[in-house]
């Protein structure tokens, strides 16, 4: 029998204070010496506090050598954490006077978003490498020399960028430099993976340490954490390239047969790469199982509709940016990683409730149908087929911005 690798338990909620420890410690003392009382100022006292202030170090580092221990193993079979990424956007930067100037490198550039009652935001971003503005570069229509420069955030993470056109202001003293606007992005950046994210992707990849292969779990760990080419996998036992419905009817199992659905790096793999894929299974699990290693299915027919408040001087623009990549990229072959055969109006209010400036969701819909997915408008739109990922592209979604006064007054943005 193959090891059960069980789920991962965080233990960090089994943390004590300081304070806790304390008054735990006289408790248990009064349990032996019910007349036991500590007057502050004493020796006593004062070791009871030192006691419990170092038990808590304790506690605490306890709590935290599962996660230590795992990822430690983790990182010697090749798995590391995901440290996320920093944004990147694009700026044009004007000269104050018909004259050249150099940025040089490790120039800091700031801008701030109002995230309302009276709060704001600031993002930092930097030059990677130095620009020079010619005296000549002077666009048609213009009178002062100008360019576009690409910067870099300081700090990793997701941010809200500024709408286009919104100032920033240069934090390193250039004396010719006039102004400095933002134009587009490459990158908004995303958060680091977080503990529960890693650990699970820790898991998959022990589950996978066997010497054969046998349950769908299995061989889906098994490709991913081996197979470089692919980003995505699905895999289904009991089932092959005849028998693949879903839903409204699931298809009757077929014995000795498993179903391999993959997904390369915003590509489909070629046949051959699939070819190898389904040899190197084949090698890593029992015989007799038939095995057929097939594309994933692309599902962009659905409709999402998402309504949300804000608090007042909010720039909507970049709100409204924000939530539809931030949809766009759950719902993308490679973001979505939800094990559910559908899209849940559920998954798409965390995502959108996370984003900055976001006060609550009022309301999201969801209008599929097509090929993968089934016609309807609710809270669930099912996959009909095995191997199913959706593609939605940002044309497909819609958000729909009231702002709040201080009022409480609400206007239709």
């Amino acid at each position: 029998m193959p090891a059960d690798f069980s789920e991962y338990v965080d233990l960090r909620m089994h943390d004590a204070s300081p304070t806790d420890i304390y008054l735990g410690a006289i408790e248990l003392a009064r349990l032996t010496l019910p007349e036991f009382s500590l007057r502050t100022g004493t020796v006593e006292d004062a070791l009871f506090q030192a006691m419990s202030y170092m038990q808590m170090l304790s506690v605490a580092a306890i709590n935290r050598l599962p996660s230590r221990i795992m990822e430690g193993v983790l990182k010697i079979t090749g798995v590391s954490r995901n440290l996320g990424t920093r944004a990147v956007i694009t700026v044009n930067v004007v000269l104050n006077e018909v004259t050249e100037l150099t940025i040089p490198i490790g120039t800091t550039f700031r801008y701030s978003i109002d995230i309302g009652d009276g709060n704001s935001v600031s993002y930092s971003f930097m030059t990677t490498e130095s620009h020079t503005i010619e005296a000549t570069d002077i666009p048609v229509g213009e009178t002062l020399p100008q360019a576009e420069i690409e910067l870099t955030s300081q700090f990793v993470g997701l941010h809200i960028l500024p709408a286009t056109g919104g100032e920033l202001i240069c934090e390193t003293v250039l004396p010719d430099l006039g102004s400095v606007s933002f134009v587009d992005y490459t990158s908004v950046g995303s958060n680091p993976e977080d503990d529960a994210t890693y650990l699970s992707r820790c898991v998959e990849t022990l589950r996978s340490f066997t010497s054969a292969n046998i349950t769908a779990q299995q061989i889906r760990a098994y490709v991913l954490t081996t197979e470089s080419v692919v980003s995505r996998c699905k895999v289904y036992d009991l089932s092959n390239s005849q028998n693949v419905d879903l839903y409204p009817t699931p298809a009757s199992p077929v014995t000795g047969n498993l179903l391999v659905y993959v997904y390369g790096i915003e590509r489909f793999l070629t046949p051959a790469e699939r070819s190898s894929i389904s040899a190197n299974i084949a090698d890593r699990s029992v015989s007799g199982l038939a095995i057929e290693v097939l594309d994933m299915k692309l599902a962009d027919d659905i409709t999402i509709v998402v309504d949300v408040t804000v608090g007042p001087d909010q720039d909507t623009a970049a709100i409204e940016d924000a939530i539809t990549e931030e949809i766009a990229l759950f719902l993308s072959p490679v973001g979505f990683t939800s094990a559910a055969e559908g899209i849940s109006v559920a998954d798409i209010s965390a995502i959108t409730s996370r984003i900055p400036g976001v006060a609550y969701v009022t309301d999201i819909s969801l209008t599929g149908g097509g090929t993968y997915m089934e016609n309807i408008t609710g809270n669930f739109v099912h996959f009909l087929e095995k191997g199913t990922l959706p593609d939605i592209p940002l044309a497909n979604i819609t958000v729909n911005i009231t702002v709040a006064d201080i009022l409480g007054i609400a206007s239709l943005e």
